[in-house]
């Protein structure tokens, strides 16, 4: 995989963000230290209930038939706390 950005480019080319992935750009964009974000592996976290392990999607055909550009994450939290 290759970084771009604020996304991580699979060989699909679709992009994908774990929570982990999340949770650095949040605290990037609020300044907090990067300590704040934990990483476990999955198989040690309990979700009540249990999702997916592959819970990205592609979005093209969505904004294609919509016709509607919807905001990359990293973008979003920029707009809401910048």
């Amino acid at each position: 995989m290759m970084r771009l950005s604020c996304y991580l480019l699979t060989r699909d080319f679709s992009f994908s963000l774990s929570r982990a992935d999340m949770g650095d750009a949040l605290v990037a964009i609020r300044g907090y230290p990067r300590e704040r974000v934990v990483r476990v592996p999955c198989a040690s976290v309990v979700r009540d209930p249990p999702s997916p392990q592959d819970i990205s999607m592609r979005v093209e055909r969505v904004q294609q038939v919509l016709g509607i550009r919807l905001t990359p994450f990293c973008e979003a939290l920029h707009d809401i706390f910048c």
